[in-house]
């Protein structure tokens, strides 16, 4: 029996039951916390495999109901020769459009930090990253769900190193939780 990483993941977050998102409809949440499941697809210059897996994580604050400021989390793999490893972090913008019965939409954007190591070399090397993307959040189909799309521009430079190009796609599922 082999072991599987998103069904794993997918079972846990569905076993923690409802957001309760409807509750809270009465009174207007001030906190979202985000845990979500992604799958990357790298378009720079990695020594590694083109695709990957993420755990990825938000607390936010919510600034006002269509607009949020969080601090975000994530973790990147990237298995080969050599196997990659990145820890990104920083924050996070987002800025819901409108709400309907069934989804949210939104835009976000941020600046973080990724620090990526490398299987056969000591140490880490750290690149600014700048993250755009868009996505919903579920509402009456699926409450506390959520589905994100983005692209990470992050490129690498140090001394007299030539640039290097470290920028990723993401997609993202993941389940919120408000208060």
């Amino acid at each position: 029996m082999g072991f599987s990483l998103p069904a794993l993941f997918v079972m846990t977050l569905a076993a923690l039951g409802p957001s309760g998102t409807e509750a809270a409809a009465a009174e207007a949440p001030s906190r979202t916390a985000s845990v979500g499941f992604s799958y990357l697809r790298h378009t720079g210059d990695l020594d590694s495999s083109e695709t990957g897996l993420g755990l990825w994580g938000l607390y936010e604050f919510h600034l006002s109901p269509d607009f949020r400021i969080g601090l975000n989390l994530a973790v990147r793999s990237y298995p080969g020769d050599p196997h990659t490893l990145q820890l990104g972090y920083g924050t996070v913008l987002r800025h819901f459009m409108f709400e309907s019965k069934a989804i949210r939409p939104f835009v976000q954007y941020g600046l973080l930090v990724q620090m990526t190591f490398l299987e056969d070399r000591s140490g880490s090397v750290t690149s600014h990253d700048t993250h755009l993307g868009v996505g919903v959040e579920g509402h009456g189909l699926a409450p506390g769900w959520f589905l994100q799309a983005g692209y990470n521009l992050s490129w690498l430079r140090f001394f007299d190193t030539s640039t290097r190009d470290l920028g990723y796609a993401s997609l993202t599922v993941g389940r919120s939780f408000s208060w």
